[in-house]
């Protein structure tokens, strides 16, 4: 026995595919973009997670490199190299003749080399020597001036520094000073500054200011 399909009213169906296509389209759409919006929330929130941990990191190692730097000028070497620096007068003059010279000179002059033979600079090359992270390390006395070196350095007078006047402060109290990482002109490298006070046994009198150039590759 033969059956007979049902019969369609062609016009009734087409009148219904244009109603609800774009009621399709439109949940698609809704559809697609609230798959979007909650792609890019888990996606942000990741970048946020990476970006927390590596910031974490970041402040971790340098944490762990104030502590080291803050120990090495609390070195008896380091600490009367600065105190003995701190005794001789101030003349202006003189040390911008160095200075100049330093500049000008580049050359083991005669300053660069009794600098570079104190116990304090002897000990500073051993630990850059030792440690590839320290790519130079500098010691001034209250007035700025140069009394120990890992190496010798393109300046004499430090006082003018960004780092040497936060790490100074007021002169009664220094304070910890930390740079963004730049391209360091000495040690021809990409590196962060840290400078720290250099106090004097007894009584902790600020006596001079101790610089580390540590290599940012780390």
């Amino acid at each position: 026995m033969a059956r007979h399909l049902p019969h369609i009213n062609v016009r009734v169906f087409t009148v219904l595919v244009f109603v609800s296509l774009p009621l399709y389209a439109l949940a698609a759409v809704m559809v697609l973009g609230t798959g979007q919006a909650q792609l890019r929330d888990a996606f942000g929130q990741q970048l946020t997670d990476t970006a927390q941990q590596a910031a974490a990191t970041v402040d971790s190692y340098v944490f762990r490199r104030v502590i080291d730097v803050s120990i090495l000028a609390r070195v008896p070497d380091v600490q009367a190299a600065a105190a003995a620096g701190s005794t001789v007068p101030v003349d202006v003059a003189k040390a911008r003749e160095i200075d100049a010279a330093w500049t000008t000179q580049p050359g083991p002059t005669a300053e660069r080399l009794k600098l570079l033979e104190v116990p304090a600079s002897h000990f500073l090359r051993d630990i850059v020597n030792n440690d590839q992270v320290y790519r130079e390390i500098i010691v001034t006395d209250r007035a700025g001036r140069l009394v120990a070196a890992s190496s010798a350095t393109s300046d004499y007078i430090q006082s003018d520094e960004t780092w040497w006047k936060e790490a100074f402060n007021d002169g009664s109290r220094g304070l910890v000073s930390v740079s963004d990482v730049l391209w360091d002109e000495s040690t021809r490298s990409h590196a962060i500054e840290i400078a720290v006070p250099v106090t004097e046994r007894p009584g902790e009198r600020l006596v001079g200011v101790l610089k580390v150039v540590a290599d940012a590759r780390e």
